[in-house]
């Protein structure tokens, strides 16, 4: 759920109004909640913590939502570990749903992290976004590693790209890296749709 908060103040001559105001008077209310002290849960990763308010991260994810009202061990001693995961994706992932980008992330590697953790979590904005990002990214020398990831983070969309993609660079006769790490059903299906296609 999204909302916008619309202010409108009387403005004297020489004030800034409409762009202008909205420019110099952008709310960053996620980057002000994430340096606040006031944070009531703990992941643990790496042996380091990460603090966030429950509020947040329960609305953003039902995973982290079922944790922290289930009344487990996790939800009494407001601290949870991850395992699964390095701390830069899941301080980056938290971030998020906070409203926080950090652009530098962008890669590839970490896109796959992220698209997998906000799978395993539902964190939805998350892998919408990561689904939109590794879409833009799928080239021959990633396209099995991509169509590979989105298995592991259940994307469909990224796969239907990925296979797609890969018949294409079939047609046109496009080398493909790293063919040899591809999911073996994913291969087989590559192939089933190449060979029905010569046979129509």
């Amino acid at each position: 759920m999204e909302a916008i908060l619309t202010v409108q103040k009387e403005v004297s001559g020489n004030s800034l109004s409409g762009p202008e105001m909205s420019k110099t008077c952008k709310c960053k209310l996620g980057l002000k909640l994430w340096d606040q002290d006031d944070k009531d849960f703990t992941f643990m990763v790496e042996e380091k913590e990460i603090q966030v308010h429950k509020n947040v991260i329960s609305a953003e994810s039902s995973v982290f939502d079922r944790m922290i009202k289930s009344g487990l061990q996790e939800s009494k001693e407001t601290k949870v570990a991850i395992i699964d995961f390095d701390f830069k994706t899941v301080e980056a992932g938290l971030k998020f749903c906070y409203g926080i980008n950090d652009d530098k992330l962008y890669n590839v590697e970490n896109g796959i992290k992220l698209l997998q953790f906000s799978d395993k979590y539902d964190i939805k904005d998350l892998k919408t976004s990561m689904e939109t990002f590794l879409l833009s990214q799928i080239s021959r020398m990633n396209a099995c590693k991509l169509a590979n990831a989105s298995i592991l983070g259940n994307s469909i969309i990224l796969r239907r790209k990925c296979f797609e993609y890969l018949i294409e660079c079939n047609q046109k006769k496009i080398s493909v890296a790293d063919l040899e790490i591809l999911d073996k059903d994913l291969a087989l299906e590559l192939m089933k749709a190449l060979f029905s296609r010569f046979t129509m």
